[in-house]
C-alpha cells in the first residue's frame, strides 16, 4: 500500500518535531518554505521530501499538492501559518482542524478580546484613541503572534515609537494599544476540543522577568500543572466554553495565554495551533493522547481520535513537571557541554534544543537566544531548586571569545515563585 502523503507548511527547528511525530504515524513527510539554505530550515533535512515553496504561495502550492497527490496538510508554531493550512486544505478539498471555526476572531486581537468579554471573561482595558492612553501600556501588532513587534510604554514619547514598529509587524498595518497590568502572574491554560466536546486537559505558571522595561518580560521557567487548577474548574472554564462556541471551534487544541492578578484571569493572547511551550510533548509524557498526533489525524482523517481515547485532564501525580529554558549571551558559539549528562538523570524527561555548535546566540528576539528548552521533574520546591542549580552549573556554552554565554537562574530563587 503507498504511504499517504502529509505537507507540513514550514520547515524550521520547532518542526522537527511534527515532522518526527508524523514519521511515526506511518506517513510520507513533505516540508516546505521558500529557504533554499537547509540551516535556515533544518527540518527539511529530515523530512522525505522538502519542497522550496513559500508557504504563503497557494497557488503554487495547491498545484504541486495535486500533482504529488498530497493527503492532508499542517502547519505548527506560527498563527499565519496556521490560516495559510487552512486556506490551502479547504482549496484541496482536504481537512483541516480549524474547519468552521472563525480565524478572525481567533487571530485578531481586537476581536477575540470582544469574544471574550460577550463570554463573560474579563480582559485588559483597551485605548482605542491615543489621547485616552493611561500609562503604562502594552502596544501589540493586532494580528500576529510569537512576541513579535511589542513594546511596553510608559510615556507619549514611547507610544510614538512603540505604534511604528507594532504597525510595522502587523499585516493589515494596526496595532492595539492596552492597560499594561503589571505585578501580575502569567498563567496558561490548553484545551481540547473534538467534534464539540470540550475538555481541559492542563495549565502552568510561567516564572516572569523583565529584561528591559520597554519589552515584554521572558519566561525564566514553566511549572505544570498551574496553582489555579482549581479555579479554572470553575466559573472560568464555562465562560472558556461559551468562548470556545462562540469563535465556532469544534475541534483542534485552543491555548489561552493570560494574567492572574488579584484572583482575576485576563486572557490576553489565544494559540489556536501548537505552541513553544511543546504542551503535546508534556501531555505524552503523561497520558495516552497525544495533541499533536490528534491535529495531524484530523488533516489525514477529518476527525481528532482514530480510537477510544477519553479527553480528561492530565495527571501528574505526586511530581511538579518543570520546563526549563536556558538563555545565553550573544557570541559565536564553539562548543556546549553538560547537555548530555543532563539526560543520563532519571529525573530528565525532554529537551527541545534550539541552537547548536557553530551557530550564532543574538537578541534579535527572546528564542534566538535560548540554547534549549530541558523538561524534567521534581518533588517539592527544594527538589526542584536542586535540580535547577544543578543543570546551570553544569551546562556551558563556550563562545569564540572564550567565555561562557550561559545567563545563570538561582534555582531557589526561581523554585520559591514556582515550586
Amino acid at each position: 500500500m503507498q504511504q499517504r502523503k502529509i505537507l507540513i507548511l514550514g520547515a524550521t527547528r520547532y518542526d522537527i518535531g511534527i515532522v518526527n511525530c508524523a514519521k511515526k504515524m506511518g506517513l510520507y513527510v513533505v516540508v516546505t518554505d521558500d529557504n533554499q539554505d537547509r540551516s535556515l530550515s533544518p527540518a527539511k533535512n529530515l523530512a522525505d521530501e522538502s519542497w522550496d515553496i513559500s508557504w504563503s504561495d497557494l497557488d503554487a502550492l495547491v498545484a504541486r499538492c495535486q500533482t504529488d497527490n498530497i493527503n492532508g496538510v499542517i502547519a505548527g508554531f506560527s498563527d499565519r501559518r496556521a490560516r495559510y493550512a487552512a486556506l490551502l486544505s479547504r482549496r484541496l478539498g482536504l481537512p483541516y482542524y480549524a474547519d468552521g471555526s472563525n480565524l478572525d476572531l481567533i487571530f485578531d486581537k481586537n476581536l477575540f478580546y470582544q469574544a471574550c468579554e460577550k463570554s463573560g471573561i474579563s480582559t485588559p482595558q483597551r485605548y482605542p484613541s491615543n489621547e485616552t492612553v493611561q500609562f503604562p501600556v502594552i502596544v501589540k501588532p493586532n494580528d500576529n503572534g510569537g512576541s513579535k513587534g511589542i513594546s511596553v510604554c510608559r510615556t507619549k514619547a514611547d507610544l510614538s515609537k512603540a505604534l511604528e514598529k507594532a504597525r510595522s509587524m502587523s499585516q493589515t498595518g494596526k496595532c492595539i494599544v492596552e492597560e499594561y497590568i503589571e505585578n501580575a502572574e502569567e498563567l496558561v491554560v490548553w484545551y481540547l476540543i473534538d467534534n464539540g466536546s470540550i475538555s481541559y486537559i492542563t495549565s502552568c505558571d510561567a516564572g516572569m522577568h523583565i529584561t528591559d522595561p520597554s519589552v515584554p518580560q521572558i519566561p525564566l521557567g514553566m511549572r505544570f500543572p498551574s496553582k489555579y487548577e482549581s479555579i479554572l474548574a470553575g466559573d472560568f472554564m464555562q465562560c472558556c466554553n461559551r468562548l470556545i462556541k462562540y469563535c465556532g471551534i469544534k475541534n483542534g487544541l485552543l491555548g489561552l495565554q493570560c494574567l492572574v492578578k488579584d484572583g482575576t484571569i485576563y486572557p490576553y493572547d489565544p494559540t489556536y495551533r501548537l505552541d513553544g511551550f511543546e504542551i503535546d510533548q508534556i501531555v505524552s509524557l503523561f497520558d495516552d493522547k497525544n495533541p499533536l498526533e490528534m491535529l495531524i489525524n484530523y488533516s489525514m482523517n477529518g476527525k481528532m481520535l482514530s480510537g477510544p481515547i477519553e479527553l480528561r485532564p492530565v495527571n501528574f501525580g505526586n511530581k511538579i513537571i518543570f520546563k526549563l529554558p536556558i538563555y545565553m549571551n550573544p557570541g559565536q558559539i564553539v562548543a556546549i557541554e553538560g547537555i548530555q549528562d543532563i539526560k543520563k538523570k532519571d529525573w530528565f524527561l525532554a529537551i527541545y534544543e534550539n541552537i547548536v555548535a557553530g551557530e550564532t546566540s543574538s537578541k534579535e528576539c527572546v528564542y534566538a537566544g535560548i540554547l534549549c528548552m530541558i523538561t524534567f521533574y521534581a518533588f517539592d520546591a527544594a527538589d526542584l531548586a536542586e535540580k535547577i542549580n544543578y543543570i546551570f552549573n553544569t551546562v556551558k556554552v563556550e563562545s569564540s571569545d572564550g567565555d561562557n554565554l550561559i545567563i545563570p537562574v538561582d534555582g531557589y530563587v526561581l523554585a520559591d515563585r514556582l515550586g
